[in-house]
């Protein structure tokens, strides 16, 4: 953690408690108790974060949240799960024929970031500009392993109708991992499509609350069969391995986020159970 929170000859009698920068010994604040320094830290790693603070430091009141943040298009790659028909075509030895929807127009999912729940939208059209490019795109299974069916190679043809993005794929049936896959379909055990694509263009409505996706690239993806994959909703989802890899101050902001958001009704306590013991002891 940068601060440390300890009794400071800087701060008047009236407010003892200091939050110190441990580089430098910077004085950032004063107050009348360690747990209300202890809150001014969490509200300094929520604005680090990209956003106001959530948390009053004095009063632990909740604050307006800026979710603008989402308005900025980063291109990093996102994948999306749909429940969809799949099924498979036709077969003979030698080859089989998977048809199915790798994404579906204009059927909202719920989505979580960081700064919450939000609607997400593909809208009509998203895929007509990748398709004209002829992307390079592959079909796999669960997102890895080799290759089953790629643009590039003819044997993987997407198209944009409207329903969705229509995906179907001539597969090497003397593949075991191809026999496998075709089977769990046709016998009705795999039923969900994911793709792999990058953001080019979207829109928020005005309070952040739903995302449309306008245009999406899907060079150099994939469409995936994926066996009870994870839904839209959580497929951009921290992970639970992902907290031990956050800066002090980032984790600060998700505690400070974590606090306003199990806060007590008004007119209660304001003080968590962790932030009322840090007061009983101080």
């Amino acid at each position: 953690m940068p601060y440390d929170v300890k009794k400071d000859d800087r701060c008047p009698a009236s407010k003892p408690w200091a939050v110190v920068k441990k580089d430098g010994g910077k004085l950032i604040g004063c107050h009348t108790s360690a747990a209300k320094a202890h809150a001014q830290i969490a509200a300094i790693g929520a604005q680090k974060f990209g956003s106001q603070p959530v948390l009053d430091p004095g009063t632990f009141r909740r604050l307006p949240v800026d979710k603008s943040s989402r308005g900025v298009l980063t291109k990093t790659i996102e994948r999306r799960s749909y429940g969809v028909r799949l099924e498979v075509r036709a077969q003979s030895d030698a080859t089989a024929t998977i048809e199915g929807y790798a994404s579906v127009f204009d059927a909202p999912y719920e989505m979580y970031d960081m700064l919450g729940a939000y609607t997400e939208v593909v809208r009509p059209g998203a895929f007509t500009r990748t398709l004209n490019a002829k992307p390079e795109t592959q079909l796999l299974l669960n997102h890895g392993g080799l290759a089953m069916a790629y643009t590039k190679a003819g044997t993987l043809r997407l198209s944009e109708d409207s329903t969705g993005l229509h995906i179907a794929a001539d597969l090497n049936t003397a593949r075991s991992d191809v026999r496998d896959m075709v089977a769990a379909i046709g016998d009705g055990n795999v039923d969900e499509m994911s793709f792999a694509f990058r953001t080019e263009r979207q829109d928020w409505s005005p309070d952040y609350a739903q995302r449309d996706l306008l245009e999406v690239s899907i060079n150099r993806g994939d469409v995936s069969v994926v066996n009870f994959g994870a839904s839209a909703s959580t497929s951009v989802a921290m992970r639970a391995q992902d907290f031990d890899h956050l800066d002090d101050e980032s984790a600060l902001a998700l505690y400070a986020r974590l606090t306003a958001r199990f806060a007590p009704p008004p007119g209660e306590h304001p003080l968590s159970l962790a932030l009322a013991l840090a007061a009983s002891q101080g």
